[in-house]
């Protein structure tokens, strides 16, 4: 199993969401809208 670290940064337009292992290497990277579809986007 890996180990991964998630990290969300929210703002009143949108929100990062980033994934990095714990030698700090980025393996994913999004954006989504603080709305009601950024938000389904993130639980799908």
């Amino acid at each position: 199993m890996t180990t991964l670290f998630i990290g969300i940064d929210t703002s009143l337009a949108d929100h990062v969401v980033c994934a990095m292992t714990p030698d700090g290497r980025v393996v994913a990277r999004t954006q989504v809208a603080n709305d009601a579809g950024g938000l389904e986007a993130l639980t799908v």
